[in-house]
């Protein structure tokens, strides 16, 4: 019952924070120099046709009615027709967010079983080669851009070595997806038993996975470490040392469990981000998620495809949030209602 007005307080506390969210989406977008009709029809069309198009796409009227009317529209679940791909904005972002969900959570997912317990072991074993070698790689993570490791592995991985394919999308080009139940790839292949397509999806999702994870690796196992070092030095674990508490339940089980509420709240803010869109990796990959359909939707100003995208991208990033939330009330005793 607790858990259940803890969330619902939460929902209603995320209302007014999606309503601002829309209307900075629209204002910055209106806002902007640039008529994006001329994108829109070309260079060659009269003045006559590009009022009319102007009208009937309703850029004539005031700022604040085009934005009643957008929201309104939202909140029927209409995001509008993409200028670029004239189709429906929904269904562009639906046909496209399971490329991005599948990559994003895979490399999150890789990032955390890799970063937790090094900078685990890096705390238990301060100073080690364990903690030498965990710094030297935080290090170089958070120096690195990801673009320029992408790049990299690119030509290492691909041009050098030929272990992984070519950058050139999620499937290789003479073989045919998996019949689309949830989108992901790899799941329908398994679901559908087209082992082919399994592997054809899974070669070519290792590399942007890769990139991803070792750069979300580096700070994860960088705080975690931090984190654990700080519960390791607390009061209570030094007076379970001193009654004679297992080492092994000391850390595995008392002090990992306070050590993860840190991280927990970065691993969000990086979920959130690389849900949002990962516009750069999916732009080098070939990727076709929604970071690259907003890049291409922005180059033309398709109003409606940006305003989706950024409304998505923020809704995701308040659902991602309120499952920390949920998280925290569970892990931590101390957090009420």
């Amino acid at each position: 019952m607790r858990l259940l007005q803890y969330v619902g307080k939460r929902l209603l506390q995320l209302i007014p924070v999606l309503l601002g969210v829309s209307i900075i989406i629209f204002t910055i977008s209106h806002v902007l120099p640039g008529n994006p009709v001329y994108l829109f029809v070309g260079i060659d069309t009269t003045p006559e046709e590009i009022e009319a198009i102007t009208k009937r796409l309703g850029l004539d009227k005031p700022l604040h009615e085009q934005y009643f009317i957008w929201l309104g529209n939202v909140l029927r679940g209409d995001l509008g027709d993409s200028w670029f791909t004239s189709e429906s904005v929904a269904q562009d972002l639906i046909r496209r967010f399971p490329a991005t969900f599948e990559m994003t959570t895979a490399a999150l997912l890789l990032a955390i079983a890799l970063g937790v317990p090094l900078g685990v072991l890096s705390a238990v074993y301060r100073n080690s080669w364990i903690d030498n070698i965990s710094r030297g790689i935080t290090l170089m993570g958070v120096s690195v851009p990801s673009f320029w490791l992408g790049l990299l592995l690119i030509y290492v991985l691909f041009y050098l070595l030929r272990i992984f394919p070519p950058p050139s999308g999620r499937i290789g080009l003479l073989i045919s997806p998996p019949d689309r139940i949830t989108g992901l790839y790899l799941l329908d292949s398994v679901l559908t038993g087209n082992w082919k397509a399994f592997s054809s999806s899974a070669q070519h999702l290792a590399l942007p996975v890769i990139t991803q994870a070792l750069v979300t690796l580096a700070p994860i196992t960088r705080l975690m470490r931090s984190s654990m070092l700080e519960v390791l030095g607390s009061e209570y674990i030094q007076a379970a040392r001193a009654n004679g508490v297992p080492d092994r339940q000391i850390y595995f089980r008392d002090a990992l469990r306070n050590a993860l509420l840190a991280p927990l709240t970065f691993v969000a803010l990086v979920y959130g981000n690389l849900l949002g869109g990962s516009v750069v990796l999916e732009r080098i990959f070939s990727w076709p998620g929604i970071g690259r359909y907003a890049l291409e939707s922005i180059v033309v100003k398709d109003y409606n495809a940006v305003q989706g995208f950024v409304l998505l991208a923020a809704v995701l990033y308040v659902l991602v949030f309120l499952i920390v939330d949920i998280l925290y009330f569970v892990i931590d005793p101390r957090i009420t209602a």
